[in-house]
């Protein structure tokens, strides 16, 4: 099966990625519909479907590295995902050839997956300041590692009403970068924090906890 890794971040945090090469019928096989059966029916299209099949795979690899039996998940009023029976708070990502996922026993995480695309560079107005704007440039690689970084931010909140532009502020970093300063300023929520950055060929993976 391709996991291609599961690492460590600390003793109660580790993240995990899949590379999906099985068929639907192959990661069929795989999962235990018990759990979640009438959620999966809702997913019409193939490549979904294969997401979605990976990441209740990559969940289920993740619960057992901590010690427990993947009992599915649930979400709160917010749409933020937790294992079912044991409210380890999870992120997961998919993006057609990757599936990511994090998981922390006490505190919330976030994750993004992405692939090097032109398009970013028409939407880059619609996350980025005009500070950060200046600094990013057109490069397609900053540019990804700046949506995935603040992707990863706005799942680890977890609360609607984000604006990534305005209330997540990254500080300026190059292509090479394996970590990321930002600066979360939403409401009652004022704290500065650092991600990771992974890569995994043409994908940029992005996570915070």
């Amino acid at each position: 099966m391709p996991l291609l890794k599961i690492q460590d971040v600390e003793s109660n945090c580790a993240w995990a990625v899949w590379r999906i090469q099985e068929t639907v019928v192959e990661l069929e096989a795989l999962v235990d519909f018990t759990l979640e059966t009438d959620e999966y029916l809702q997913v019409s299209n193939e490549v979904k479907r294969k997401e979605w099949l990976a990441g209740k795979l990559l969940l289920k690899k993740l619960s057992s590295h901590f010690g427990l039996d993947y009992k599915g998940i649930f979400k709160d009023a917010n749409g933020k995902p937790f294992l079912n029976e044991s409210k380890v708070h999870i992120s997961v990502s998919h993006s057609n050839e990757y599936v990511a996922c994090i998981a922390h026993k006490d505190h919330c995480v976030g994750i993004d997956v992405e692939p090097l695309k032109s398009k970013i560079l028409k939407i880059k107005q619609k996350f980025l300041s005009e500070e950060e704007l200046a600094w990013a440039g057109n490069s397609l690689e900053i540019l990804t590692m700046a949506w995935c970084a603040k992707e990863s931010l706005y799942k680890m909140i977890g609360l609607k009403g984000v604006i990534f532009g305005k209330d997540l502020k990254l500080k300026p970093f190059v292509k090479e970068a394996n970590t990321i300063s930002a600066e979360i300023v939403f409401g009652s929520i004022k704290a500065s924090t650092s991600l990771r950055v992974e890569k995994l060929g043409d994908y940029t993976l992005v996570y915070c906890y």
